[in-house]
């Protein structure tokens, strides 16, 4: 790999490799060598890994992540095909901020090793200042979550797919917050973003049209990947 960290604790190492240089994606390999389950986040390029489009993701099947059930104890990974992986997303809250923020939340049972991809690197700009931080669970159960627009009228920018996020905004989900360690940095993508605990009030509906697009996600994931870790976390 070319960069491998621990958590704080020492119980969880994360590192990536180039899966498809050429195309820009990454694979990100995590492995538990404790003997008990641990719930981390990853910090990489300024900010946690699924703060930037959780709002794209959680609304579209071909992702294939949705939020954690708040009604169960967060369950470890489900080990797949590393193209097919993918981390549910869970609400985390940070040592004196008020606001929590959305993204990837990784729970591995004792010795699970389990990896996922990611694009939209370069060789000029490729993973940086990767850390991994572990995260307990608080609270589960409704949470009234918003997501700033400006971040998807970004996703459309850049990739020009025209994927809606999830409507209306806000909503109310069922899942779970966590509570950073802290020695974990604060990071907030887009400032519109927000976390209120509770169900949402009840609001009239937006009549602007939403566009809706209607192809599929297959083609911006590239296929098959040997092995659950290849190369290996630690070669």
């Amino acid at each position: 790999m070319e960069q491998v960290v621990a958590s704080a604790s020492g119980s969880v190492e994360a590192g990536w490799a180039w899966y498809e240089k050429s195309q820009g994606v990454v694979a990100w390999a995590f492995r538990n060598s404790d003997s008990s389950r641990h719930s981390v986040i990853l910090l990489r390029n300024s900010y946690y890994f699924g703060d930037a489009y959780w709002s794209i993701y959680s609304s579209n099947p071909g992702f294939q992540t949705s939020f954690l059930d708040g009604s169960a104890t967060p369950r470890a990974l489900a080990p797949s095909s590393v193209p097919q992986n993918a981390a549910p997303l869970g609400l985390v809250q940070f040592d004196g901020v008020q606001q929590a923020i959305v993204c990837f939340v990784l729970t591995l049972s004792p010795g699970q090793a389990w990896a996922m991809l990611e694009r939209d690197f370069t060789a000029l700009s490729p993973p940086s200042g990767v850390a991994v931080y572990e995260v307990t669970p608080t609270t589960g159960g409704e949470f009234c979550v918003a997501y700033d627009p400006r971040a998807v009228r970004e996703w459309d920018d850049q990739t020009k797919t025209r994927l809606s996020a999830y409507t209306p905004n806000p909503s109310t989900f069922n899942t779970w917050l966590f509570q950073a360690g802290s020695g974990a940095p604060y990071r907030k993508l887009f400032p519109g973003d927000s976390v209120v605990t509770g169900r949402c009030a009840q609001i009239t509906p937006d009549t602007t049209p939403i566009p809706q697009w209607t192809g599929e996600t297959r083609d911006m994931f590239p296929p098959v990947f040997p092995d659950v870790l290849s190369p290996p976390l630690n070669p």
